[in-house]
């Protein structure tokens, strides 16, 4: 799944780039990795049956939030945002009082981390405990929540709230496909579901091997495509 989306991602970004629209064609690649690699994991966890695996420690479990609310958010927080970049930006962009601004963003961006964490913590406490609540509850509000977060860091960090709304920029699209997916979600919360779902397919080398093929003749004509639909493409990041 992530070859394939790896390979299908490059040609979406190569005929992209060389259509001459404007567009983070790079963003398109990933998206497309990630999206087919992640179906990947997906079918080979939910078709195959699993050893029942042992409940955690309630200690266990609180260290983790803690590491995925709390300790994550702040690491991303240090490493993709200072003061220095935000000043540097509001300069490229000519806002007034571009100091007092970068520290704004700043405070804000840690606002966030602690205001989703306590929101986070607060579900985790209610829900996490029991298994089919935390299941049903706690964990879809967990990934819509931090999901969010993430979002919202990128648009701080982005500065897209200080800049007029369009779609040429593909950051632009993800709150609506994050709107998408909890929509989805809340349509079908109460149906119910039975993994690992029926594979009556027999795993066998032959088949294993028609499917080998067919990715190898797919990789081929991606190829070919890519590398006779367009010239030289400056600034693009060299790949192998």
């Amino acid at each position: 799944g992530a070859g394939t989306g790896f390979a299908l991602g490059n040609l979406f970004q190569t005929l992209g780039s060389s259509s001459g629209i404007a567009y983070n064609w790079w963003n398109v690649m990933e998206f497309t990795l990630g999206f087919l690699g992640g179906l990947g994991m997906a079918y080979g966890v939910l078709t195959r049956d699993w050893p029942e695996s042992p409940r955690p420690t309630k200690s266990g479990t609180w260290i983790a939030a803690v590491f995925v609310f709390l300790l994550l958010p702040f690491t991303n927080l240090v490493n993709g945002m200072s003061t220095e970049r935000f000043l540097e930006k509001a300069t490229r962009l000519s806002l007034a009082g571009a100091e007092a601004f970068a520290t704004r963003q700043m405070w804000i961006a840690g606002s966030l981390v602690i205001l989703f964490a306590i929101v986070l913590f607060a579900i985790w406490k209610k829900w996490g405990g029991d298994r089919e609540r935390a299941g049903h509850l706690a964990l879809p509000a967990a990934f819509f929540l931090v999901t969010l977060e993430y979002n919202l860091f990128a648009y701080i960090q982005l500065l897209t709230f200080r800049q007029p709304l369009s779609f040429g920029r593909s950051e632009t699209l993800y709150i609506f496909i994050l709107a998408g997916l909890f929509l989805w979600w809340y349509r079908n919360r109460k149906k119910e579901t039975h993994l690992p779902a029926d594979n009556d397919i027999p795993e066998t080398g032959r088949r294993w091997i028609m499917i080998l093929g067919m990715l190898a003749l797919l990789l081929v004509v991606i190829t070919l495509i890519s590398v006779n639909a367009h010239g030289e493409l400056p600034g693009a990041h060299n790949r192998f």
